[in-house]
């Protein structure tokens, strides 16, 4: 690759200080081999300084001048290297925090969009209403729900109990779960107005799913009574679908009807190896419409 005479003179000092990588190194010694005015350039700067021949003080000052600005040049080099080396980790830490998939991390960046609303991306709980609740045959529960608003895709599924007030489990992953949330990116956002999509989401009676040990890091399968259905929006803010003790009707048989067919075509997939184990099998949230102009 042909690089200016500027680069290269720019790379010398570098250079000269063997502190340039070997890359650089390469770089410069083939352009050095075909320009004899950087080679020239080069050779001056290598040259060795005159012998100081006055002598007294100022010959000894000159002296320690010479040294203090060699030492000063060294350091400075140094330095640099060692800032871009460090600015490199850094981003390096930031680049794995985005995009590291362990429980703590995910927290960790929804911590931050909580508290720095602009990055967080879930759609608020203010455009989410709860439409029909059913109990099923095999105790599931069938909540359906409508989203005013522009949804460019799913974000992630939750585990909430519901102690003095709904939150969400950090240490859960995995498995079933009875709260989910959807997102909207930055770029769709002009689009938010006039659109509508419909969604049910269907949780199963009993929770299954992994709880990680604070203290041994250790995950251990966790089975318990669902406290209800969830939908977790912007800046965490929780809003119950439906909660354990709300009056909940049996389901009509064309629900029943509708639930079985979806759930004979996560069979199929399943059974394809598009879908992971049966231990999910009875979580879904299906799309009824979509992003639908109103």
């Amino acid at each position: 690759m042909k690089i200016s005479c500027d680069i290269v003179r720019d790379l010398l000092p570098l250079y000269k200080d063997n502190v340039c990588s070997d890359a650089s190194k390469d770089m410069v010694e083939d352009h050095l081999s075909g320009c004899e005015n950087c080679r020239a350039y080069y050779e001056k700067m290598s040259a060795e300084l005159p012998e100081i021949t006055s002598g007294g003080e100022d010959a000894k000052q000159i002296e320690r001048d010479r040294d203090l600005f060699e030492r000063l040049a060294r350091k400075l080099t140094f330095r640099q290297v060692m800032t871009a080396g460090a600015a490199a980790l850094i981003l390096l830490a930031l680049y794995a925090a985005l995009t590291s998939s362990a429980p703590f991390m995910v927290l960790a960046r929804e911590r931050v969009a909580e508290a720095v609303p602009v990055l967080d991306k879930r759609i608020s709980v203010d455009d989410v209403e709860v439409q029909d609740v059913y109990r099923l045959e095999d105790g599931s529960i069938y909540c359906s729900f409508n989203v005013n608003t522009y949804i460019s895709s799913f974000d992630r599924q939750y585990v909430v109990e519901d102690k003095s007030s709904p939150e969400v489990d950090v240490s859960a992953s995995g498995g079933n779960t009875n709260g989910i949330s959807l997102q909207r990116y930055w770029s769709d956002f002009p689009k938010a107005e006039g659109y509508s999509s419909s969604f049910y989401f269907l949780v199963p009676e009993e929770l299954t799913y992994y709880r990680e040990d604070p203290v041994t890091a250790e995950h251990r399968l966790v089975r318990r009574t669902s406290d209800g259905v969830y939908f977790v929006g912007k800046g965490g803010e929780i809003l119950p679908l439906y909660e354990e003790g709300d009056p909940i009707s049996d389901a009509p048989g064309d629900i029943e009807e509708l639930v079985q067919e979806n759930r004979s075509a996560h069979e199929t997939k399943e059974s394809e190896g598009w879908m992971p184990s049966a231990l999910y099998s009875e979580n879904y949230c299906y799309v009824l419409s979509f992003n639908e102009k109103e």
